[in-house]
């Protein structure tokens, strides 16, 4: 027995010694190191092709003080600059007025924007069509798209088409049946219901559609509430390849999440010409306005993973989004406020470096670019002051939008498209405050790391070692952009411990 015990203690020295002699202080392994920073040219970058675009939501009323087409058209430079690629015009046909006689009154000052009095019309608040062929031509000749809303299900009470084609609607008690949603809410009492089962409403719709193409050059439409359940895939079948006859790479985006119950049908929506390119990355969104009040990191990331694993887009992109005008519509009759993304707080920053790397087409909202913390309006004039701008949030979306265009390791695009999403495990106290994933495509490794806690450090195992270039650093972003050399290595391999800021983010490219 003393036998072994002097054997052990001898194996125990052993062991000690080679241990101390491999860890010199010269041979200690060294922490990641972040090199001297320098200024990053962000600006003026645009998309290579249809999966790295980014899109901007635009509403004439309040993007500016006039709220014409000739006044927005004077910041397209801006937004040129920025890198957007699409402009998605809200509507801009005159809005409706209400009719007294079936009990319907305007919202707000403006009345609803998806209220549509005159499908052919342009409002004159914003301009002439000239006006607004005029802001197509230019956005053009800057290399941007233009998409026009567009409103099929419902009209306003005072639609041209209620008096010369009653018939176009469907009928309560002689008059035109105003919606009704599913859960009874009056979110919108103020519009009625077409007849899509009317070959002759049908027909003016398409050639509503086919309209604007025609007379102003647009290049696609968002399509609001595709998951109307009176619309069904024929008029889709139709209108789709009415469209593409006329401009076979007319781009259309459908305002729901496809993959539902509900709404699977429209996976096959006008397929012979090629159906819709994207849809709206609904769940995700509820997920990331439910992480604005849980704050459970584990259950966003769970979110996450679904959104990535999905299979059913293998053929379609996908936007996704932290706000849209949605956040500025009624809610049992009120505009919601405050405005939601307000309640992401310190966590909106990370949130919008999750956006713009992590998958699909991302948006922005006018305002959101400078980190505008007031809500717009959708129902009365409540312009922009691009004054108040966050210099943090402003500067952090400049980059990304670079980003986006630069590397296609951040594309979005159908399955054969997009990058390689590979989710890393951070140490166990970490496991509920950061999300850290690397993107991989045509040989390029980008790491993203947010923090969505207090602490100073990351730590993430199997992660990416090696010389890097930090591209984003919430630290530093305030300031402008800038790039820095950087070495990641691990305390062990693979085991690498990062320098952050609390509620902090950080975007390496691997050399």
């Amino acid at each position: 027995m003393k036998n072994v015990i002097r054997q052990t203690k001898y194996f125990f020295v052993v062991v000690m010694v080679v241990f101390f002699a491999a860890c010199q202080p010269n041979e200690l392994p060294q922490p990641s190191e972040i090199g001297n920073a320098t200024t990053y040219d962000v600006d003026n970058t645009a998309a290579s092709g249809k999966g790295d675009r980014v899109i901007y939501e635009l509403n004439l009323y309040n993007f500016t003080s006039a709220g014409t087409f000739t006044a927005a058209e004077s910041e397209l430079n801006r937004l040129h600059t920025l890198g957007v690629d699409i402009v998605w015009l809200m509507p801009i046909q005159p809005r409706g007025e209400g009719d007294a006689s079936m009990g319907i009154s305007k919202i707000g000052s403006l009345g609803s924007p998806y209220s549509i009095r005159d499908y052919v019309s342009v409002n004159p608040d914003h301009g002439t069509t000239a006006d607004m062929k005029h802001f197509v031509d230019a956005a053009h000749a800057l290399g941007m798209e233009v998409w026009m809303d567009w409103v099929p299900n419902h009209t306003a009470p005072d639609n041209v088409w209620v008096n010369e084609h009653p018939e176009y609607y469907v009928l309560e008690n002689g008059k035109p049946k105003t919606v009704r949603y599913p859960n009874n809410s009056n979110r919108y009492n103020d519009v009625c219901q077409l007849n899509f089962k009317n070959p002759d409403m049908v027909n003016a719709m398409i050639e509503a559609m086919c309209y604007w193409v025609s007379n102003t050059g647009i290049d696609g439409y968002r399509v609001d509430f595709v998951s109307s359940p009176v619309i069904g895939n024929d008029f889709w079948d139709q209108c789709i390849g009415k469209l593409r006859q006329l401009k076979p790479d007319i781009a259309l985006m459908g305002e729901a999440d496809f993959d539902t119950d509900e709404n699977n049908h429209l996976f096959n929506a006008g397929a012979a010409d090629g159906g819709f390119d994207y849809d709206y990355a609904w769940a995700f969104n509820d997920n990331v306005k439910g992480f604005g009040t849980s704050r459970n990191v584990a259950t966003l990331l769970t979110a996450c993973r679904t959104l990535v694993d999905n299979q059913h887009y293998a053929q379609m992109d996908r936007m996704v989004y932290l706000t849209n005008h949605d956040d500025g519509e009624l809610d049992n009759g009120k505009v919601k406020t405050p405005h939601y993304i307000l309640a992401l707080g310190d966590n909106l920053a990370p949130l919008t470096v999750l956006e713009f790397t992590f998958y699909g087409m991302p948006l922005l909202f006018n305002g959101q670019e400078i980190g505008y913390p007031t809500l717009p309006d959708n129902f009365n004039r409540t312009p922009i002051d691009w004054t108040n701008r966050n210099a943090k949030i402003e500067h952090t979306i400049r980059t990304l939008v670079a980003l986006r265009h630069s590397y296609p390791c951040f594309h979005g695009g159908t399955a054969a498209e997009r990058p390689v999403t590979t989710f890393l495990q951070t140490s166990a106290a970490e496991q509920n405050t950061t999300i850290a994933y690397t993107k991989e495509k045509n040989g390029q490794k980008a790491l993203v790391v947010l923090n969505f806690s207090r602490a100073q450090t990351v730590t993430i195992f199997k992660c990416p070692e090696g010389n890097a270039t930090l591209l984003l650093d919430s630290r530093t972003i305030a300031n402008g952009p800038t790039k820095a050399p950087a070495v990641l290595r691990g305390q062990y391999p693979g085991t690498v411990t990062i320098d952050m800021e609390g509620k902090g983010y950080a975007v390496f490219m691997m050399d």
